[in-house]
């Protein structure tokens, strides 16, 4: 475990609070904050995971550069496309003034006692399987043209090569308003790397070293990072280093097309928490499950809990040894 360095003289950035006192900020979405324990630790790296497909992972990285835009964090969009940056940077999302605290409030709101359902049951509360507090975007709302324009940021788009792609990190990650270690005024880095791993990147070869120099430089400043890769197109060996390198790892496994998951059928896919940070404590946040599914909506991007139907139960072999043993001789 490295610790983090921002300790009692923890800078005052906007969008940050402490927390044991270290320097926290969101992630943007409500949920990836709740496994994260609350929210990331400064100097995290994020990962996001989507196998043989980049349809989701996109709503993530709104929400990340949404919550740095809303702060006036500096933005650093990062990618050997050069369409993702346009593609994000025009699609960053409002956030809003007025949302409820908790989703729980609305899960224990009473049913309308109208409803054509038993008596005994209209007081019963309502279930918000959702994990986290109220989304604070509207992702069918952006910014407009001169918000974005006044968002401190850095485009690196359309860099062929790690290489290239460090060069540029490495500039911003010197700046002395992003180092702990300098006296002068603070803002937080927020760094979106798309498409790690990816054949687009020219130099393979330098994959390795470009994730060791982005933790370790991160590690001295005021950042955190949202990387995002496919692992069907990278060897076990790249997965593995890649996983041990950064601090948390969720991976998106998206429905193939005509598939429902059961007791699920508005689900896109299952949600796994393959990693969870350890940079200011020794141990990570302690998950009350670890099955869940993930939802996309024109306005939100929604985890859930998976719930698995009684009816999907009955058709396992442990309904069949139900019976008692002595049943299957009762023809003698």
């Amino acid at each position: 475990m490295i610790r983090n360095m921002a300790g009692p003289s923890a800078a005052c950035i906007p969008g940050t609070t402490l927390k044991a006192r270290q320097l926290e900020t969101s992630t943007g979405c409500s949920a990836i904050d709740h496994l994260l324990g609350g929210s990331l630790a400064n100097t995290g790296i994020v990962a996001i995971d989507e196998p043989a497909s980049r349809a989701f992972t996109f709503a993530l990285q709104r929400y990340f550069v949404g919550e740095g835009a809303a702060h006036k964090h500096h933005l650093v969009i990062a990618s050997p496309s050069k369409r993702f940056s346009r593609e994000l940077l025009t699609k960053i999302p409002v956030k809003l003034k007025d949302v409820t605290n908790d989703k729980k409030s609305e899960a224990m709101e009473m049913a309308d006692p109208s409803l054509k359902i038993a008596w005994r049951y209209a007081t019963v509360p309502k279930i918000d399987s959702g994990i986290g507090k109220e989304s604070q975007f509207d992702l069918g709302k952006i910014c407009t043209e001169k918000q974005v324009e006044n968002v401190p940021k850095t485009v690196v788009a359309g860099c062929s090569t790690y290489q290239k792609c460090w060069e540029a990190l490495h500039e911003k990650l010197q700046d002395e308003q992003f180092t702990i270690e300098s006296k002068t005024k603070k803002n937080m880095l927020r760094i979106v790397i798309d498409s790690v791993g990816s054949p687009l990147w020219g130099d393979p070869k330098q994959f390795h070293s470009f994730l060791v120099h982005l933790r370790t430089f991160v590690r001295k400043c005021y950042a955190v990072v949202l990387l995002s890769y496919d692992s069907s197109t990278l060897s076990d060996q790249d997965v593995t280093f890649l996983k041990n390198t950064v601090d948390a790892v969720f991976r998106l496994q998206s429905c193939n097309e005509g598939e429902k998951i059961p007791g699920n059928d508005r689900a896109n896919g299952r949600f796994y928490v393959d990693k969870l940070p350890t940079i200011n404590s020794i141990a990570t946040n302690t998950l009350d499950c670890c099955d869940f599914v993930y939802e996309l909506h024109r306005k939100s991007f929604d985890v859930k809990i998976m719930h698995l139907p009684p009816a999907f139960l009955d058709e396992s072999p442990a309904a069949e040894s139900a019976n008692p043993a002595c049943s299957r001789f009762q023809d003698f």
